[in-house]
């Protein structure tokens, strides 16, 4: 299953796939998870909950909880993975990068991921000598979870609006 980071409906809802231009991506995203191909994570929603009220966050609430995965059991064991990661030495990370990230989105949906054996979904970047913050492709290479980039997945799953 894809697992999709906040960012990758945040840049959709507000860049390219607005509700009013594309209606039928938000429809596609909803079939694909019906069909179990695609979700997201209960701490995702709370991001999307707590940013500005639109587009997005009206189409959120009228998903399936199913869509947003609350973490299970195999994730908490995978957190104590990635927090281990993350403290590494070898990393060169500042202490605040580390505890931002071991308290936001990012850290619980690789932690799923990784638990379940899933595909992380972002528009992030690698970034393998940042200092300041802690990257999901960073994070997926060194525990070895994969990742994509989202229209990647799209033309996987075979999204098509016309």
């Amino acid at each position: 299953m894809y697992l999709l980071d906040a960012n990758v409906l945040m840049d959709a809802s507000r860049r390219y796939y607005s509700a009013k231009l594309a209606p039928a991506f938000w429809q596609w995203l909803e079939a694909q998870h019906q069909a179990g191909t695609l979700a997201s994570i209960h701490a995702v929603r709370q991001e999307i909950d707590d940013g500005k009220e639109g587009h997005l966050t009206k189409w959120a609430k009228k998903l399936p909880p199913s869509f947003w995965i609350k973490p299970t059991q195999p994730s908490v064991v995978a957190m104590g993975t990635l927090t281990n990661w993350t403290m590494l030495p070898k990393h060169a990370y500042s202490p605040g990068a580390r505890q931002e990230f071991l308290k936001e989105a990012d850290y619980f949906l690789v932690a799923e991921a990784l638990g379940g054996s899933h595909v992380v979904v972002t528009c992030e970047g690698s970034h393998p000598t940042a200092v300041k913050r802690v990257y999901i492709p960073d994070v997926c290479d060194g525990v070895g979870v994969t990742y994509e980039r989202p229209f990647r997945v799209y033309e996987h799953l075979g999204l098509c609006l016309s």
